[in-house]
């Protein structure tokens, strides 16, 4: 596999920069972080060095697999309760909208006070469940991302920007 650099790294991190304005802008009472694991980690990273959470920062592990099958709804494990909080879920890329959208519903049905959502790539034309983020970082078109968090087979997550992942020759 070839990686074809789509947005380098100082790219990406000077619209981190600016989301994390953006955010504080909302003026969200105390926002707790709440980290889809494992890609956004390195997004939550960068974003929340800036300030824009300061009520904490929660993991949350989405599984869409049982055994070798892909189950039909996103199952969705949070060790802490956002009960009563203002959730900002952090997510490294929204497509089909399946993942982020098990996540937004599992915050409200914890009893969150408001859910929003940052998402550093976004990919409208795979969408197969509407959702629309609050704040993108990049709008990109449909292709195999991989940098910054983002990986192919738990590989190129360390990469410094964002890599379109395409077949040699």
């Amino acid at each position: 596999m070839e990686r074809v650099l789509r947005i380098d790294g100082p790219t990406v991190d000077e619209r981190v920069r600016t989301l994390a304005g953006e955010i504080d802008l909302a003026r969200i009472d105390d926002p707790v972080a709440v980290v889809v694991m494992t890609g956004a980690m390195w997004f939550a990273a960068e974003l929340l060095r800036w300030g824009v959470c300061p009520g904490g920062v929660f993991p949350v592990f989405v599984s869409t697999y049982s055994g070798t099958e892909r189950t039909q709804e996103p199952h969705v494990v949070v060790k802490e309760t956002v009960y009563g909080r203002n959730v900002i879920i952090v997510e490294d890329i929204i497509d089909t909208g399946h993942t982020v959208t098990a996540v937004t519903k599992t915050m409200w049905a914890q009893g969150a006070e408001s859910v929003h959502v940052a998402t550093l790539l976004d990919k409208p034309s795979r969408r197969i469940k509407p959702f629309d983020p609050d704040w993108v970082g990049f709008t990109i078109e449909d292709y195999f991302a991989v940098g910054y968090g983002l990986d192919y087979d738990h590989r190129d997550r360390e990469l410094y920007g964002i890599y379109e992942l395409v077949e040699d020759g």
